[in-house]
C-alpha cells in the first residue's frame, strides 16, 4: 500500500505522557476521599466534556475542585500542576522525523486534549526549541478536540477531519495508540494503526513500510 498521507495521535506517539502520575497526584490531594471524589468526575463526565471544548479552564478547575470535601480543596495551582503532571517532553528527534516526513507527505495531527494541557505542551516546546509555532511548523494542519468539538473515538470527528482536510482515505495512514481509537478510525474506513508506545514511533514507522533515516 502506497500512503501520502500520515496522521499521528500527539500524546504518547509524538509527545510522551505518564496518565498515572496525575491520578496519583489528584489521589494525594483528596486525602481518604479519592473513591467519592473520582466518582463525581466520572459521573459528571468532566474530563470528557473539558476535551470537547464545553469548559473553559477555570470552570473545568472548578468542577475539579467542587469534587473535594470542602475542607480539602486543593488550590487552583495544586490541581492545575497535578493535570499537567502526566505531560513529560517532546524528545528532539521526533522532531526531525516530522521535518524529514513532510518532504513526502502530508501530515497532521489528529489529539484528543484540552486547553490546559496543549498550553503547556506548545510553551514547552517553544522553550525547549525555540520553536513559536509548533503546528504550522510541523503539520499540514492540527486537530484538537476541544478546538472542533469532536472527540475520539466517534465517528464523527474522524469525518470531520476526512472533509476538512479533503482526504483521500485509501492513501492515508493513522496512528494512535488507543485500540478504541484505531477501531473508531478503522468503522470511519480508515487505514489505522496501533502504536505501541513502548516503542518509539519511527519503529512503528518504519514497520509499515514509511522510509525514515537510520539517524531518527
Amino acid at each position: 500500500m502506497s500512503y501520502d498521507t500520515l496522521i499521528f495521535d500527539f500524546g504518547n506517539v509524538l509527545i510522551d505522557i505518564d496518565i498515572p502520575r496525575t491520578e496519583s497526584q489528584l489521589k494525594a490531594l483528596s486525602g481518604n476521599h479519592w473513591a467519592d471524589v473520582s466518582k463525581k468526575w466520572s459521573d459528571s463526565q468532566l474530563f470528557e466534556r473539558y476535551e470537547l471544548g464545553q469548559l473553559t479552564e477555570p470552570q473545568f478547575i472548578k468542577e475539579l475542585q467542587a469534587a473535594y470535601p470542602a475542607d480539602a480543596c486543593p488550590t487552583d495551582g495544586a490541581l492545575t500542576d497535578a493535570w499537567n503532571a502526566m505531560l513529560l517532553l517532546f524528545p528532539p528527534h521526533r522532531l526531525r522525523m516530522l521535518t524529514h516526513l513532510r518532504k513526502k507527505y502530508k501530515i497532521y495531527l489528529l489529539s484528543n486534549t484540552n486547553f490546559t494541557h496543549l498550553t503547556w505542551a506548545h510553551r514547552h516546546i517553544s522553550y525547549k526549541y525555540d520553536i513559536s509555532d509548533f503546528d504550522a511548523a510541523y503539520f499540514d494542519k492540527t486537530y484538537y478536540s476541544h478546538l472542533i468539538g469532536y472527540r475520539k473515538p466517534h465517528n464523527d470527528i474522524f469525518d470531520f477531519v476526512k472533509e476538512d482536510a479533503q482526504l483521500s482515505l485509501s492513501t492515508t495512514l493513522f496512528f494512535d495508540d488507543m485500540p478504541a481509537n484505531i477501531e473508531g478510525a478503522k468503522s470511519a474506513g480508515w487505514h489505522a494503526v496501533l502504536h505501541n508506545n513502548e516503542q518509539d514511533i519511527s519503529e512503528t514507522l518504519r514497520a509499515h513500510g514509511i522510509d525514515l533515516p537510520d539517524v531518527l
